[in-house]
């Protein structure tokens, strides 16, 4: 046997009776590519059809785009639903459950706890602030609850005694607490952009400055949902310049 043929058969892993007389039984020169090469289109359709490199780009892009979505929704109903540090929220469990469990009349709940404010709003001395931190705080616990009343909330006219309060840290620190609380859960809903318009972006910033760190995390939470929410908010929120100056 020739080297050529010892080379082919080894190259080849064929017997070498096989490559033998397949090379004396041709008097002709055999082109060693016609004999082993396989054209593209045929081996192509030897094989089933299968994912082209663009879907599985696309498909890829999609299930990183619906993870990141997913987990964004993980993060905030762990921040509606998780308790603070040193107790600011007990058993947070057992109080969404209770939640869920009056949610029919939590609309009615949040109609008197407006009435409330607007009271306090004529008269403040009429309304001792530790009540409206009281009806602030269950306003809070009803927005991390499962049947949040973000409408509700919305609808009566709560969000601008919100953003009032949100102000008032020097006169009771935990109405503040409260208040930004409840304002993070709406950043984190669908009513995003009622507060800011009823002008929530600069007391939020200004609260980045403050010595509480629970109101601290609520403020910065709740501009980070702001600005996650859609492009034109983002833009909005860095065309102010008391956000670009504490940047």
């Amino acid at each position: 046997m020739s080297k050529l043929e010892n080379r082919l058969s080894r190259a080849c892993g064929r017997p070498l009776t096989v490559l033998t007389p397949f090379f004396h039984t041709h008097s002709t020169p055999v082109s060693l590519v016609s004999v082993f090469y396989q054209p593209t289109d045929r081996r192509k359709n030897s094989f089933k059809a299968s994912v082209t490199s663009e879907d599985s780009r696309r498909s890829r892009e999609e299930t990183t785009v619906q993870l990141r979505k997913t987990r964004k929704e993980e993060i905030l109903h762990k921040r509606r639903m998780g308790g603070m540090k040193q107790g600011v929220l007990v058993d947070v469990k057992s109080n969404a459950n209770k939640q869920d469990t009056s949610s029919p009349s939590n609309s009615d709940r949040v109609t008197e706890i407006v009435r409330l404010y607007y009271s306090w709003h004529h008269s403040p001395t009429s309304v001792p602030l530790e009540k409206l931190t009281d009806a602030t705080r269950e306003m809070r616990r009803m927005s991390t609850s499962r049947n949040a009343p973000y409408k509700e909330i919305v609808a009566t006219g709560a969000i601008p005694f919100l953003v009032r309060f949100i102000t008032m840290e020097e006169e009771d620190p935990d109405l503040v607490l409260e208040a930004t609380w409840v304002i993070t859960n709406l950043t984190s809903s669908t009513f995003t952009s009622k507060v800011v318009e009823c002008g929530a972006l600069e007391p939020l910033v200004k609260l980045i400055d403050t010595g509480n760190p629970f109101i601290r995390e609520n403020a910065i939470w709740s501009l980070g949902n702001i600005a996650s929410e859609s492009t034109e908010l983002r833009d909005f929120l860095l065309s102010n310049s008391f956000i670009v100056d504490k940047m």
